[in-house]
């Protein structure tokens, strides 16, 4: 910790976006430097108002639609993960709270990207570990920034960091264990390409050596590209359902291996269902034996453990029907995936705020699908319904208002027995805060009479 303090001493600092991540920068730079001049810089004028920094007389605000401007003035600017910067070349100031944490932390850590499952990885490792008697903390994307958990953290503590793609964008340190499940196309509007996205990805692993590790997915070409990139030193563990030869992760007769032992019985009761949380478990499995936890905590944790809301969640029946809500479903891969997951589901609600994805793929996977209702809502939908409208004449492609009208729909139309399933395959905005408020309010309509 002392570290960057030292690294904060003498310095005009910027903190740049002041949501959760800047209060904990705040907060932590506040609780050992009172006296340091700080600059608060963000385009929402009214946190002027803020409890935390509205009588600090030590703080100069650089708000509205010009706050980026000041950068330039200031030694060390800390952004903030939100924070979309279209043209940082000519800034060599920037840092981040978890730049700056991997620098002091990086042999205590693992960090997990990937475009989707990083929250239940990060979870269930966490959950395992817990069990299993080790002193963990869990912190980034999931919800906790990092500099909140400082005080927690011993030499000893195994760290579990959730690194979204904005977190490992300017970055210059990686963590001890790197785990790369799958990369998709996904904010492509805050990146601006794919190969920026991609690139800021990558630099979890980018600035590892030879002693540290690299857990990857093979099955994905874009992470497996990733793995046998000449710039990659560092140790590199394989995970895959498809190939068994030179795998150190993969499913040999119902069992997830590791190195040839036989790990976790696939045949177990578990909450963790489909293939894509196969691959979430074989990666935690492929950390856990890193760090010497023995098969039967990693099976009694599993079996255990509760997914995070808003992932393919058991939302209740009603009518004779179940119902499950997977707002977290923000692309249109893992709605593909929990179609096939929970293998009967006759109504799909789908539909959201347009990235920039193509849902073409989508459309002609539902087209062939076994799914009877495809019930289409906002600017996504509208796509998938142009694209799925009339070529299959046993499915009822409708466009509908609304998230309420398409529940509603869906309790008329969904056959007795079967299965409904939100999964919008898109983003939340316009119509929602984020993908938690859709999910609370699926499940809201769901339960009216």
């Amino acid at each position: 910790m002392n570290n960057i303090y030292n690294e904060l001493k003498n310095k005009k600092i910027l903190i740049l976006g002041f949501g959760r991540e800047g209060k904990s920068t705040y907060n932590f730079i506040r609780k050992e430097l009172k006296d340091i001049h700080l600059g608060v810089a963000d385009k929402v004028e009214s946190i002027k108002n803020d409890e935390l920094i509205k009588h600090d007389e030590k703080v100069t605000l650089h708000l509205g639609e010009d706050y980026l401007k000041c950068m330039k003035d200031y030694d060390m600017v800390i952004k903030s993960p939100g924070i979309i910067l279209e043209d940082s070349s000519e800034i060599e100031n920037i840092t981040s709270q978890t730049d700056m944490f991997l620098k002091q932390y990086s042999k205590n850590i693992i960090g997990v990207t990937g475009t989707k499952g990083k929250t239940t990885i990060v979870t269930l490792i966490t959950h395992i570990l817990k069990n299993a008697g080790v002193d963990v903390v869990l912190v980034g994307n999931v919800g906790v920034p990092a500099f909140d958990q400082i005080e927690n953290i011993g030499k000893d503590t195994t760290i579990i960091y959730e690194l979204s793609s904005f977190q490992l964008e300017y970055i210059c340190n990686s963590p001890r264990i790197a785990i790369m499940l799958n990369m998709f196309k996904d904010h492509l509007s805050n990146h601006g390409t794919l190969e920026n996205y991609q690139k800021a990805k990558f630099n979890i692993v980018k600035h590892q050596n030879d002693k540290d590790i690299f857990i990857y997915n093979k099955d994905n070409d874009v992470v497996n590209g990733f793995a046998i990139d000449i710039n990659v030193k560092s140790k590199k563990i394989s995970i895959s359902q498809m190939d068994t030869e030179g795998t150190d992760v993969c499913v040999v007769k119902d069992y997830i291996t590791y190195n040839g032992e036989q790990v976790y019985n696939l045949n177990n009761k578990r909450n963790l269902i489909g293939d894509h949380n196969i691959y979430n478990m074989m990666a935690v499995i492929a950390a856990c034996k890193l760090l010497n936890i023995s098969n039967d905590d990693i099976e009694n944790s599993i079996y255990s453990y509760k997914p995070e809301p808003h992932r393919l969640e058991y939302v209740g029946t009603y009518g004779e029907i179940r119902f499950y809500n997977d707002s977290q479903a923000t692309i249109p891969e893992p709605t593909m995936e929990g179609i096939k997951a929970l293998k009967n589901v006759d109504t799909l609600i789908v539909g959201g705020h347009d990235k920039g994805v193509d849902y073409k793929g989508i459309a002609d996977f539902l087209v062939e699908s076994n799914v009877r209702n495809i019930l289409c809502v906002y600017d996504t939908g509208k796509k998938v319904y142009d694209m799925a409208y009339n070529r299959n004449e046993n499915q009822n492609v409708l466009y509908l208002d609304g998230l309420e009208e398409a529940v509603s729909i869906a309790k008329e139309v969904t056959e007795k027995g079967k299965t409904c399933l939100m999964s919008p395959a898109s983003a939340s905005f316009g119509a929602f805060k984020d993908y938690k408020e859709r999910g609370e309010k699926f499940k809201e309509f769901v339960a009216r009479r």
